[in-house]
């Protein structure tokens, strides 16, 4: 599991503990994902990072043309960005809110070219079928 000096400043933070949507999360995400019948719907996405904004978190994933995921730390900014609070990204993964509500309810923050985004929103939501599989 991979923390960073500032996550470890938070102890108590269960989902800390459990890593997830840490780089490890992101890569065992990654392995799922590429070997699913959804790859596809994300082909050509290119590069997005995801911030989890309560943890100091930030993992870039970059979608190649054939749908298969990558995974990074960051080391720059991407330049198309999700971010939002720990809690909020897993009411997104378990489907308590559609990625669309969350946006529009300011759940889930977008920074970058948010048209490109929207031309996969279908993608964003097998993202989060099978992030619930990790």
């Amino acid at each position: 599991m991979v923390y960073n000096a500032m996550q470890s400043e938070k102890p108590g933070n269960r989902d800390l503990e459990c890593g997830l949507l840490s780089i490890s999360w992101w890569e065992k995400f990654a392995v799922i994902w590429n070997s699913s019948d959804h790859m596809s719907c994300l082909a050509g996405l290119g590069e997005m990072s995801v911030d989890v904004s309560d943890t100091f978190t930030d993992v870039a994933l970059t979608w190649e043309s054939d749908g298969k995921v990558a995974v990074s730390a960051m080391q720059v900014r991407a330049g198309l960005r999700l971010s939002a609070t720990m809690s909020n990204w897993k009411s997104l993964i378990m489907g308590e809110f559609s990625p669309i509500e969350g946006v529009l309810r300011g759940r889930i923050r977008i920074e970058g070219d948010v048209m490109r985004l929207m031309r996969f929103i279908d993608g964003i939501r097998q993202l989060c079928v099978v992030a619930r599989t990790v």
